[in-house]
């Protein structure tokens, strides 16, 4: 993630919605890929303060609701900005405990649409194409009272998941306790609401790049061949565990329980690697004096020079820097993975994918 500069020379950050130097309302506009400096009009919209041409309007979720800071602009005839267009189903505001909820599910969408915008791969909403559009669903277990326990029960589980180009969350992953127990029962090395989101747009991207292309053979000798039954793969993995030697060929022992979680799985890791170069790259930190760097403001622009080789390895040595750094403050490993070459040939895959959009 890219740091930003207010008009009075404060920097910004990605969620802020307020310059804390200057007091200047703040929006995000995803065309530009930056944070705007606000001055309000007369007429009530928002306009850049050091481009009075660029003209505004927040969000609803924003102005409203306060959980976003994305604008839209004031040419387009939308209520909402382009991450919030994406919302099918919100969670339920008349439960005070779900605000915050959505607050957390939203901040991490966001972060996603942006890597997604930064590389430039397409964001299709489902109103514009049904068959190829992208849709959240944020929803919550179905529960009630059953007379004959006279206890809570839950009548319907949501299982956070995609299809079809719908992704379903349950808000559950949004609440720090819930979502540490379920990591725990799953035996998972990392489990998180941003983690959730790039993995479940892999599936949807698998539909769009890999399947019924030239590129599925490929695919295939990398991953596997798909079309191995998936309920029953699944079921195999929950009962008797990854493969001995899933380390050698998966970046996660869920990724060796079938082709599609080993592609969106690999999409995950790809994408945190992306977030992760841009940030280094504007925070100056580098391992050994190399600094990672690029001079272009959009990352794809960088990326299109650069060997991948090369740009992994740096990334791996700057994961195991952070991992170390957490350790000496008594946490645990915030990337808690190795690369063996066959999973650094699936990321290189993934990588030449997304390049050639």
């Amino acid at each position: 993630m890219r740091t930003f500069n207010c008009t009075c020379g404060n920097t910004l950050y990605f969620d802020n919605t307020q310059c804390l130097q200057c007091g200047k309302s703040l929006g995000f506009d995803p065309d530009r890929l930056d944070v705007i400096p606000l001055v309000q009009t007369e007429a009530g919209d928002w306009q850049s303060d050091s481009d009075p041409s660029l003209n505004f309007r927040k969000c609803d979720n924003y102005q409203n609701s306060n959980v976003c800071n994305w604008l839209i602009p004031a040419r387009e005839n939308e209520s909402y900005c382009l991450a919030c267009r994406l919302n099918e189903v919100i969670p339920d505001l008349s439960k005070s405990e779900n605000e915050q909820r959505w607050r957390k599910l939203e901040n991490a969408k966001r972060r996603l649409i942006y890597t997604l915008l930064t590389l430039r791969l397409p964001i299709i909403t489902y109103h514009q194409n049904k068959d190829r559009g992208l849709a959240f669903r944020f929803m919550e277990d179905i529960k009630g009272f059953d007379m004959f326990s006279e206890e809570m029960v839950t009548y319907q589980e949501i299982m956070t998941g995609h299809n079809a180009g719908t992704i379903t969350i349950n808000i559950l992953e949004a609440d720090d306790s819930e979502r540490e127990k379920i990591r725990v029962l799953m035996n998972e090395a990392y489990r998180t609401i941003l983690g959730h989101f790039r993995h479940e747009i892999g599936h949807y991207y698998w539909d769009q790049f890999i399947a019924r292309t030239d590129r599925l053979d490929e695919f295939r000798m990398l991953f596997g061949d798909e079309r191995n039954d998936y309920k029953s793969s699944l079921s195999l993995y929950y009962q008797n565990g990854p493969q001995d030697n899933w380390p050698d060929n998966f970046i996660s022992a869920y990724a060796s329980s079938h082709p599609w979680e080993d592609w969106a799985e690999s999409w995950a890791h790809y994408l945190h690697f992306m977030d992760v170069l841009e940030t280094a790259s504007h925070h100056h930190v580098g391992i050994q004096g190399d600094e990672i760097k690029y001079t272009q403001n959009n990352l794809r622009d960088w990326l299109e020079f650069h060997d991948f080789g090369s740009i992994i390895a740096q990334l791996v040595k700057l994961m195991r820097t952070l991992n170390e750094l957490n350790r000496s403050l008594g946490f645990p490993d915030p990337y808690p993975f190795e690369h063996s070459p066959m999973v650094i040939n699936k990321l290189e895959f993934i990588h030449r994918v997304v390049m050639s959009t």
